[in-house]
């Protein structure tokens, strides 16, 4: 017997075979949580292509970004060879990789990530309840009402989602900024650094000119070190980088020069 699932538009055909017993028991049994499906990193990719841009790729992507946990990588990629039946989002998990068509809207990207992580990790209605809530707290920052922003931003945390929390918490440190609660702000943004290390946007956020000086001097020291590290992790060489950070050293030493010396040293012996 044949039996067909379908999949955020993607359908995969299943053989189930029967007992040849004569007697068959009808068991009720209890329906437990389903388990995370993949317990490792998971790779999502979305074609932006030109057809696929078109059926509303990008949205699909930034709705993918603002729901996905930290764990699961999302970015945009080049033409999956399926132009006409999508958007095209690849996904990558425990080595296996597949191709989901028709991703259209937030709602199938939602279906998406539940079947990719499972119901147990991924609540779909808690993560579009705290998307929703974000944007509208993003939108009322952009009008100008940062307490507001703040106030909602406070309910989305409260909510327990587990995608897209960097990006409140960066949203929350800008409504903090504008209010003037420069610690409650750095707080915000180091969370949002810690949830997702590779979130450099945060960073044009820590370098604004609103923070106080040894504020800056601190962000910038953890920025360069974060730097070398990641080079260094990823087996790049640091002989192009060494200009960069010469540079870096070399237009703020005069008002951070004690602050600098000793991460110097530091560098230097990782270089």
């Amino acid at each position: 017997m044949a039996v067909a699932v379908a999949v955020a538009g993607v359908t995969t055909t299943h053989r189930s075979c029967c007992l040849p017993s004569a007697h068959r028991r009808t068991q009720h049994r209890r329906r437990r949580p389903a388990p995370p499906r993949a317990s490792g990193a998971v790779e999502v990719r979305v074609c932006t292509n030109r057809t696929c841009a078109r059926q509303g790729g990008r949205e699909v992507l930034a709705a993918l970004a603002g729901l996905a946990p930290p764990r699961v990588d999302v970015d945009s990629c080049g033409c999956l060879g399926r132009c006409g039946a999508g958007p095209n989002v690849a996904a990558s998990v425990a080595g296996s990789a597949a191709v989901f068509g028709h991703v259209g809207t937030a709602a199938r990207g939602a279906q998406l990530l539940e079947h990719l992580l499972g119901a147990a990790e991924f609540n779909v209605a808690a993560e579009f309840a705290a998307l929703a809530a974000r944007e509208k707290a993003e939108a009322a920052l952009e009008k100008g009402s940062a307490a507001e922003a703040e106030v909602l931003l406070n309910g989305v945390i409260g909510l327990n989602a587990c995608g897209g929390m960097h990006l409140v918490y960066r949203s929350r440190s800008k409504a903090r900024l504008a209010i003037g609660e420069i610690s409650g702000a750095l707080e915000d943004a180091e969370e949002a650094i810690r949830i997702s290390p590779k979130f450099t946007q945060v960073f044009d956020l820590l370098g604004t000119s609103k923070f106080p000086r040894h504020h800056f001097a601190c962000i910038f020291i953890s920025c360069l070190v974060i730097h070398v590290m990641i080079c260094i992790s990823l087996g790049i060489s640091l002989k192009s980088t060494n200009y960069d950070v010469y540079l870096c050293f070399h237009c703020l030493n005069y008002k951070l020069a004690g602050c600098l010396v000793p991460v110097a040293n530091v560098c230097c012996k990782l270089v």
